[in-house]
């Protein structure tokens, strides 16, 4: 008789920029010794827009870098495996005791992940005062501080030194990014 397991969502905190590997070695470790036990392995990623020599391509972005989600049914065995993997360090939560991801919080990933890369410049927030790089436009190549963000029409007003004086300009979040 099989036993009824309840998966839920952990995060499994990664070293940064293996993130796709890991992930392909948890999903391979998944068809093997614990398929029941896992059932699904996510690295959350988004289309943005992005100017390379002069043109607009779709790009994929990690929404959580260094950060893997695992929905699965975490008892000591699949802990001990997953913590286990090279360049894997923790899961989120207590020490031996990951912390489940709530269902809403989960929701909310999971819309962002499945929108296209037109919708997906609606979950780019900026906050005021948080130094942006433009990187199209006629202001091409200056940085400058976040002053005024509207999520609703797609605007950001930054402050930016020209002359050595401060001047604010509205922009199209395509045109900027994020200094990172």
């Amino acid at each position: 008789m099989e036993q009824k397991t309840e998966h839920k969502w952990y995060i499994l905190n990664v070293m940064a920029g293996q993130e796709n590997k890991i992930a392909d070695n948890i999903r391979s470790i998944a068809k093997t010794e614990l398929s029941q036990h896992i059932s699904e392995v996510l690295v959350p990623c988004k289309k943005v827009v992005k100017i390379k020599k002069g043109k607009k391509v779709l790009e994929d972005q990690k929404l959580f870098p260094g950060y893997i989600f695992v929905k699965a049914d975490i008892k000591s065995d699949v802990y001990n495996v997953l913590a286990a993997i090279p360049k894997a360090m923790s899961f989120l939560g207590s020490k031996n005791k990951p912390e489940p991801v709530s269902e809403k919080k989960m929701a909310e990933i999971l819309s962002m992940v499945s929108s296209d890369g037109n919708e997906s410049s609606k979950s780019q927030i900026f906050e005021v005062g948080e130094v942006l790089n433009v990187i199209e436009g006629p202001f091409d190549s200056f940085s400058g501080v976040v002053e005024e963000f509207d999520n609703e029409k797609q605007r950001v007003k930054i402050s930016i030194l020209i002359f050595g004086r401060a001047t604010q300009v509205d922009l199209d979040v395509s045109q900027v990014e994020k200094v990172s």
